[in-house]
């Protein structure tokens, strides 16, 4: 995809703020016992 001119990027999110992104298109319920606010996620997307 490089080749062909597109950017990869990335940032890291809290898992919240992913979360929230998701349950716009989807449900998405985590487990009671997980940590919501310590986990961070790679968040990736394509410019040109």
């Amino acid at each position: 995809m490089r080749k062909e001119g597109y950017v990869i990027e990335s940032k890291r999110v809290p898992f919240v703020a992913a979360l929230r992104r998701i349950n716009e298109s989807a449900t998405l319920e985590p487990p009671g016992n997980l940590p919501i606010k310590e986990v961070a996620l790679t968040e990736y997307w394509l410019s040109r």
